[in-house]
C-alpha cells in the first residue's frame, strides 16, 4: 500500500468523543482528507470502506492507486452501490 503513496494509519478509533474505542480489527491507509479501512478476521477480508473529506487532485491519485493495489493484492472488484456499477 505504501507504494501507492498512501500512509499507514496506526491507530483507529471508533465512536464519539466521550466513548471512543480503539478499533483493532482493521488496517487503515490514507491522508488527513481520506481513509481506506480494511477489516479482516483470520486473514479473511470482511469489509472495506472509505471515508472522504474534500480530497484534492493528489489525494484522488493516491486513492485510486490504493484501491487498485488492494484489488490486485486480494483479487477483488469494487462495487459502487450508488451508481450500481462494478469496477475490476
Amino acid at each position: 500500500m505504501l507504494k501507492s503513496g498512501l500512509i499507514r494509519i496506526d491507530k483507529i478509533y471508533s465512536g464519539y468523543r466521550n466513548s471512543e474505542v480503539e478499533y483493532k480489527n482493521a488496517k487503515a491507509f490514507g491522508s488527513k482528507n481520506f481513509g481506506i479501512f480494511i477489516e479482516s478476521e483470520e486473514s479473511i477480508i470482511k469489509n472495506i470502506w472509505l471515508v472522504l473529506y474534500k480530497i484534492d487532485v493528489e489525494d484522488k491519485k493516491r486513492l485510486i492507486n490504493g484501491l487498485i493495489s488492494i484489488g490486485t493484492k486480494w483479487n477483488l472488484i469494487l462495487i459502487d452501490w450508488d451508481l450500481t456499477e462494478a469496477f475490476d
